[in-house]
């Protein structure tokens, strides 16, 4: 999504269905007013969301 807007603010979710099974996902998205206010966290695939 990009540019975002406040209106995009918010959780998010991901479901998939295949022949070979499935997966969901989740996230979010915060809006902060500087770059600066940003906490980066690095999600692999083994960690639990």
């Amino acid at each position: 999504i990009s540019p975002l807007t406040k209106e995009e603010e918010g959780s998010y979710e991901c479901h998939a269905t295949n022949s070979k099974g499935e997966a969901s996902a989740t996230g979010a998205i915060h809006l902060v007013q500087s770059i600066d206010d940003i906490i980066v966290k690095t999600v692999t695939k083994e960690d639990e969301l």
